[in-house]
């Protein structure tokens, strides 16, 4: 009798343990759907390459604008003065004219750079280099001439000046009077250093 007590016993506390067990046991949960993401590819890696000679010679960067020192702007004066032109026309100096003397006995320019005032009093001169003979458009008309004359034709009518016409170089150089008395420029003077050529009338003349 005291074995079925205990067999009945030993029954219900295995039916107890495995009820409690099972409790303890977590139901399976459903996998969660998880989307696909992409990885992201590693960058490749880059070798370093050793420095050269060169480089490790090389100069250092300048400092920043910031820290340069400050340059002071020269604004031009108003009261400077003037370059002095050797030749001027209508009061504007005429870059690379020039005049020359001829003649021991001369004291003043003698002579007036004539291919420089081409554009400047619009005399479209044109030169031939293995003859030496020159014409071009005065305001008194069609003009020729030949260096080493003092023959000038204007318009069909020939004018003779005192002094002839001289080449220096790659230069043809006309007597001062040329302006005036051949082109027909109202006055042609030396005055303080510079030869005037006006092609109207002024104070001067």
């Amino acid at each position: 009798m005291f074995r079925k007590v205990l067999l009945v016993v030993l029954i219900l506390t295995l039916s107890l343990a495995v009820i409690s067990c099972d409790d303890n046991v977590e139901e399976p949960v459903p996998n969660e759907v998880v989307e696909d993401v992409p990885e992201t590819p590693e960058a490749p890696e880059v070798p370093e390459i050793p420095a050269t000679d060169d480089e490790e010679d090389f100069v250092e960067a300048v400092p920043p604008i910031a820290e340069l020192p400050e340059v002071d702007v020269v604004e031009p004066d108003d009261n400077d003065e003037f370059v002095l032109y050797p030749v001027w026309v209508d009061g504007v100096g005429i870059p690379n004219a020039s005049f020359v003397v001829v003649g021991d006995d001369s004291l003043f320019p003698t002579h007036v750079s004539l291919m420089a005032l081409d554009l400047a009093l619009s005399m479209d001169v044109f030169w031939n280099m293995q003859t030496d003979e020159l014409s071009l458009m005065g305001l008194n008309g069609f003009v020729t001439f030949t260096v080493g004359s003092t023959e000038f034709i204007v318009e069909g009518e020939t004018i003779t000046l005192e002094q002839e016409v001289v080449r220096i170089d790659d230069e043809i150089y006309v007597p001062l009077q040329f302006f005036r008395d051949v082109y027909g420029a109202a006055g042609a003077y030396f005055l303080e250093g510079s030869v005037f050529i006006d092609t109207e009338e002024t104070d001067m003349h």
